[in-house]
This record gives structure tokens, sequence and C-alpha cells, in this order.
């Protein structure tokens, strides 16, 4: 999947459409390379590939302004704490 994505800076959120055609989120982050922290997802957790359908990314250059994005997000969202595959969710911030 790396080779999909450019080596720039973001924010992102692994999700998956729910039944009720509204997005949940498996994972949340930000990261200086969206290239290198989604090769990495790979390696640690194959529940990011087979639990979230889509990736949500908001190209931000700023760490400061993506760190805000992650908490903000994390603070509305529940993850879950095991991915599907029984491997520690690494991402989570579950509270």
């Amino acid at each position: 999947m790396d080779e999909c994505w450019a080596d720039i800076p973001g924010s992102y959120i692994f999700a998956k459409m729910r039944p009720s055609k509204t997005w949940m989120p498996v994972c949340i982050g930000e990261t200086r390379s969206l290239k290198a922290e989604f090769s990495l997802h790979e390696e640690y957790c194959a529940c990011y590939r087979t639990e979230g359908t889509h990736i949500h990314v908001h190209v931000n250059p700023e760490k400061e302004e993506r760190l805000v994005d992650e908490a903000d997000l994390t603070a509305r969202y529940t993850l879950p704490s095991v991915c599907c595959d029984g491997s520690k969710n690494l991402r989570s911030k579950v509270r």
C-alpha cells in the first residue's frame, strides 16, 4: 500500500461504513510521512486493511496542527483496543 502514498505529513482516520451509512473510525493518527506510516500499519496490524475499508487523510505540514487534529478526533470517538486479528491496536486511545 505504501507505493500509493506520497512522503508528506498529515493526519488520518482508518474507517469503515456502518449499516447506518455513517463512518466508524478504526484508527486515528498523525504522521510526518503518510507513505512510511501506512507501510507500518500493514506490518503491525492487519486490522487496518480488513476492518478499515477507507482512509481519510488531511494533508498538513504543521506538526502542532496534526496533533490537535488527532486529539480532537480521538476525544470524539472510541476506538477498538484490539484489532480483528487479536493484536493490540497500537493507535487506540480508548478511555
